[in-house]
């Protein structure tokens, strides 16, 4: 009989490469901040960058819900839910502009 890793975990993979995710992904919302910190500061902002950054923090927070769940921190119903708030918050934004002509 083969033996299959527990429901929670996709792949039976150790603390440190845990906490590695957790790392990458507070290192990556910590830069995305600031990002948005120094275009503010410094009178950076564009039209541009008001649309792809919020686009680039819903890509952000995916990768990091999913590599969650690869890894065993979260259960699949989070990331699930997750995605699907963000695809309806993306889809009314969408359906706004295309309403109002902007």
């Amino acid at each position: 009989m083969i033996r299959r890793p527990p429901r929670s975990t996709l792949f039976p993979y150790t603390t440190l490469f845990r906490s590695g995710v957790l790392w990458i992904a507070f290192i990556a919302g910590i830069s995305d901040a600031l990002d948005g910190w120094l275009a503010r500061r410094m009178c950076a902002e564009s039209r541009y960058g008001s649309i792809v950054d919020p686009l680039a923090d819903k890509v952000l927070l995916i990768s990091a819900f999913v590599s969650f769940v690869i890894v065993g921190l979260l259960p699949r119903w989070v990331v699930i839910i997750v995605v699907v708030r963000d695809i309806i918050i993306v889809s009314g934004v969408i359906l706004y502009h295309w309403l109002m002509g902007r």
